[in-house]
């Protein structure tokens, strides 16, 4: 099988900031090392076409255990499932294979985390992202082409984010040769400048919400 020369793309986030937040920091959104003890539970199919040179789709999830997921703001999440799919025009998500064009160009998709019990952690969307034998990613931070990489934090909304961007880089690949397929384990990272909100800006927030319910509880 050929292999692409096309190096992982990296993933970096970063963070609007509105007016009434201090500062924005670069750092890691979420990451997590290689769930898998070994090629015998891949976490990623890659599909060729008829010649064995160019990837047409890829799937990929995690459904065991063994999956560590480290957040930005120091919270670990153990056993850890994810999905990859799509979301549809009422916005429900379905786990499937996303396509690939000319050999690299990764379609549209997106990525859910879940907790152990089933709830979401995280859910990442692209526009467009790329993909070789190494790995695969999508970024906004790309000079010449926007991906539309989007995080939304389930757990934690009072974060914000711009200019997101993850990867994931592949390890324990095995080439299936006449099957026109292959499979990889992987690890993932992401990264981004994250808003956290003031103190004081917090505190006026829930003094508001208090100042809401008092008018609601009146009228």
């Amino acid at each position: 099988m050929k292999l692409s020369r096309m190096g992982v793309a990296v993933a970096v986030l970063a963070v609007v900031i509105p007016a009434s937040v201090s500062f924005a920091t670069l750092q890691t959104f979420a990451t997590f090392a290689d769930p898998a003890k070994s090629a015998d539970t891949p976490v990623f199919t890659l599909t060729y076409d008829e010649n064995n040179e160019n990837i047409t789709s890829v799937s990929g999830q995690w459904e065991g255990q063994g999956l560590t997921l480290q957040m930005h703001n120091s919270v670990s999440y153990t056993d850890v499932t994810f999905e990859i799919g799509t979301f549809d025009t009422q916005g429900i998500f379905s786990a499937g294979p996303i396509s690939v064009t000319n050999g690299n160009k990764l379609d549209a998709g997106a990525l859910v985390f879940k907790d152990s019990g089933g709830a979401e952690i995280a859910v990442m969307t692209w526009a467009e992202g790329s993909i070789t034998d190494f790995g695969l990613g999508a970024s906004n931070r790309k000079l010449t082409v926007s991906t539309n990489v989007r995080i939304e934090d389930k757990v934690n909304p009072m974060y914000t984010y711009s200019k997101e961007s993850f990867a994931f880089a592949f390890t324990n690949f095995v080439d299936y040769g006449d099957d026109h397929c292959a499979t990889a384990t992987a690890s993932f990272t992401s990264s981004a400048d994250i808003v956290v909100p003031e103190p004081a800006t917090m505190c006026l927030l829930a003094l508001g919400s208090v100042f809401c319910f008092g008018r609601r509880t009146r009228s």
